[in-house]
């Protein structure tokens, strides 16, 4: 029988992909942002300046096998773990997460967060999340099809 290879942690790492190879600098990576090996996809996006540093932040979407997901909002000053949100009950939750800018007043930045449907086994879900505090603003779950959410800003 063969022995199981334990598998060493993968974490974010954010480079500038623009220039050329022999002048790609890397910018940062967060040690603290651990995802398993099991990651199926994964989604990034600027989401604002949640902690008030003056300087946006990052958040990350990293989808599961099977479904679930977690999502990480990371401090771009300091590497911070701002907030780590999990759910295993819908599809791949985080396969896409969008910066909504400021949605509910507090003065900090607000994110979203797709779980695309996974067959007619997990239901799709999008979700509005409090900068802030971390709390969901809105959470709506529909059919396994698929959801899709996306910043427009202020319309009236």
């Amino acid at each position: 029988m063969r022995p199981k290879l334990a598998l060493a942690p993968t974490w974010l790492t954010l480079a500038v992909l623009t220039a050329p190879a022999s002048a790609q600098v890397l910018l940062r990576t967060w040690p603290n942002v651990v995802y398993p090996q099991t990651t199926v996809g994964m989604s990034v996006d600027a989401c604002g300046d949640v902690d008030h540093d003056d300087v946006d932040d990052v958040i990350l979407g990293v989808t599961s096998a099977g479904g679930g997901g977690t999502v990480y909002v990371v401090s771009s000053r300091t590497g911070a773990l701002l907030h780590q949100l999990t759910n295993t009950s819908v599809g791949y939750f985080g396969a896409k997460v969008v910066g909504l800018g400021e949605v509910d007043g507090d003065g900090r930045m607000d994110f979203g967060i797709v779980a695309s449907g996974l067959a007619a086994l997990l239901p799709s879900e999008v979700r509005v999340i409090s900068g802030g505090t971390g709390l969901d603003l809105m959470d709506l779950l529909s059919a396994p099809d698929g959801s899709d959410l996306a910043a427009v800003g202020d319309v009236n």
